[in-house]
């Protein structure tokens, strides 16, 4: 059956059609500051693509969101706070609908359909706006009870600044001044340093079979590159442990949208 997907993350709002694992008609716009505006234009996108067949409304943002759908705590979506996304959604659709955060969808399509696959345990780390992640285990996320995410994680003990304050794109713009196409490189190699530590940690608490990076900065001309993280993983490890492979997300902006379409909500 077919479901309307959607991923609203720091910066954009993707939202497509989705039938099975194959997505289309991928519709993306600026990331709305204020929710009620959100709402409107995810509704009027959902509007445009909702059909007969039409089983469920599916997706993720960013952010920590309650079973029911509300957006709680959410750094890169501050004025989305408390927005009952969810009921606002069954209400206007009168549709079955699950809201998850974004990161927990990205992990899952990329496990199921992405860079994960043949991987049985799977950590997804993704480097946008902000730092989310998530652990997929056969296929289906671990359960949590809060859904903070790696993050969120404090990597300088003096100061209490999270690998998020460190790496994610919000934090690197107001650091250099330029946004991250502009940033040089050396500013991404020590950037790279922050980010192996996170990582280690994720092995250690975790102990993944593979890391699946993604996220609008994990790229190889302006961004995070898998080969300087991994060598700086290494370099931070402080003692001899076999570390899982590094691989770049495969689904690309898609991956949230494309985890969306096979999450199972049943």
């Amino acid at each position: 059956m077919t479901r309307i997907v959607f991923d609203i993350g720091g910066t954009n709002l993707r939202v497509a059609q989705a039938e099975g694992a194959q997505i289309s008609e991928i519709k993306s716009i600026p990331s709305p500051e204020h929710a009620a505006d959100g709402f409107e234009k995810l509704s009027d996108a959902i509007e445009t693509m909702r059909g007969r067949g039409t089983a469920a409304i599916v997706g993720g943002v960013a952010g920590v969101i309650s079973r029911d759908g509300t957006v709680g705590h959410s750094p890169n979506l501050p004025a989305w706070q408390n927005f009952p996304l969810g009921a606002k959604l069954r209400e206007r659709f009168g549709s079955q609908v699950f809201v998850g955060n974004d990161s927990d969808m990205a992990g899952v399509g990329e496990a199921r359909l992405g860079a994960g696959v043949g991987a049985r345990i799977v950590a997804y780390i993704g480097v946008g706006t902000g730092v989310g992640g998530t652990l997929v285990v056969d296929g289906f996320i671990v359960p949590h009870t809060q859904g903070f995410e790696p993050g969120h994680q404090i990597i300088e003990a003096r100061t209490g600044k999270t690998l998020e304050a460190r790496i994610g794109g919000r934090m690197l713009t107001r650091a250099y001044g330029v946004p991250p196409p502009e940033i040089p490189r050396a500013a991404w190699d020590e950037a790279s340093e922050d980010f192996a530590i996170g990582l280690w940690n994720t092995v250690v608490y975790w102990s993944p079979e593979v890391i699946v990076l993604g996220g609008s900065l994990m790229n190889e001309e302006n961004g995070f590159r898998v080969a300087d993280v991994a060598a700086a993983l290494k370099r931070r490890a402080p003692f001899d442990l076999p570390l899982p492979e590094l691989r770049r997300a495969s689904l690309g902006n898609a991956s949230g949208l494309y985890g969306a379409a096979v999450y199972p909500i049943a």
